[in-house]
């Protein structure tokens, strides 16, 4: 019975605080008592003074009292004051002898120990000696207290078990029993969603295929709050759907308590677009003497200097080419194209049917002939 673990465990603490409160209560108790010892000590030796003064006051009373020289009611008194103080001081000694049992030179030897010359330090052994019993009142009392926490986490690794616990955070979304219900070792109890990552499941156009790809960041906007959550793309399915020409994709989306599951989003992926190619005639390629390829090309002050440009899949001068039908739609002609991936930019003007042997720098006339390019 864990309540019952755990009562014993609150005694056994109470009484380990309690011990140790006796103890330094002890502690006080026992240098108040080697304060009086050091007190009667000190009465004795003022009575040990005041008696011999006495005494020696007597002597000189009696040969003043055998010549007259005093009343014998005086000396009688004072022979009574004296046998008064022997008797205090018979009484005190008693008294002294019973208070320093356990604080004696001699007990402090019995115990083991050797006596201090310091006696700051022989109180501390005194102290120390005589509370040997509330000392081991504590370690009977830490022991107790050990013994029942032990027990108290037996008993909530004992409670563990009676307790089934979820593999996963989540959200319960159903549960399949009753408290006190008996259930069979294989049945479920109960359902929970892990909502930290959720799937959404999106259809677009067939025409975006192409768009797509696995690990793609995309924006999940929530319907009911219009907030943005950044997804990824996990799946693209395979196949298009043959009624809605449609295909779907699977996207992970880190939650943040901003979805629950079931909720409608959108989903806004980036369309990349295809840059223009420049397409240019093949007979306007020239090629150097390591097998470069370069066109002449026009300056505004009509002079024609080299331009070196990289062709699509060149391999010296053996280029994959592209008849103008391939390249616009249009029918097939006799004037083959190249496709140019660095080295010309749009409206650069470059010599259709150039000559090898145009130097650098020669002014030219020329008419503009038809622009040529492609998609």
């Amino acid at each position: 019975d864990s309540e019952s673990v755990e009562k014993q465990l609150l005694e056994a603490e109470q009484e380990l605080e309690t011990a140790r409160l006796q103890y330094q209560e002890q502690r006080k108790a026992l240098f108040r008592k080697i304060l009086q010892i050091e007190k009667l000590k000190l009465q004795r030796e003022n009575i040990k003074e005041e008696l011999d003064m006495l005494e020696s006051t007597l002597d000189k009373k009696r040969i003043l009292h055998e010549r007259g020289g005093i009343t014998d009611e005086a000396f009688e008194s004072l022979v009574f004051s004296i046998e008064s103080k022997k008797r205090e001081l018979g009484i005190l000694d008693k008294e002294i002898e019973v208070q320093e049992f356990g604080f004696r030179d001699e007990d402090i030897l019995q115990e083991g120990y050797m006596v201090p010359d310091d006696p700051e330090y022989k109180k501390e052994l005194l102290v120390y000696i005589n509370t040997k019993l509330q000392r081991k009142q504590i370690e009977f009392a830490k022991i107790r207290v050990t013994k029942a926490e032990l027990a108290m986490e037996r008993a909530k690794w004992l409670m563990s078990l009676r307790t089934i616990r979820a593999p996963i955070s989540g959200i319960v979304t159903e549960i399949d029993g009753h408290p006190g219900e008996k259930i069979r070792q294989d049945q479920p109890i109960t359902t929970i969603i892990d909502d930290s990552v959720l799937n959404a499941r999106a259809s677009f156009s067939e025409g975006y295929y192409s768009h797509f790809k696995t690990g793609m960041a995309v924006d999940v906007y929530i319907n009911a709050t219009s907030e943005k959550i950044t997804g990824k793309i996990m799946g693209i399915n395979p196949v298009v759907n043959p009624e809605t020409r449609s295909i779907g994709i699977d996207c992970e989306v880190l939650n943040k308590k901003e979805l629950l599951p079931g909720m409608s989003v959108r989903i806004v992926f980036p369309i990349s677009r295809k840059i223009r190619d420049i397409v240019i005639p093949a007979e306007s390629c020239l090629l150097d003497g390591v097998g470069n390829v370069f066109v002449l090309i026009v300056s505004d002050s009509e002079r024609v200097f080299r331009k070196s440009i990289i062709v699509e899949k060149s391999n010296s001068f053996n280029m994959e080419v592209f008849s103008e039908g391939q390249a616009d739609g249009g029918g097939l002609s006799s004037c083959n194209y190249v496709t140019v991936k660095e080295g010309l930019k749009d409206g650069d003007l470059i010599l259709l049917k150039p000559l090898s042997n145009i130097a650098d720098g020669t002014r030219i006339r020329y008419r503009e002939a038809e622009q040529y390019g492609g998609t």
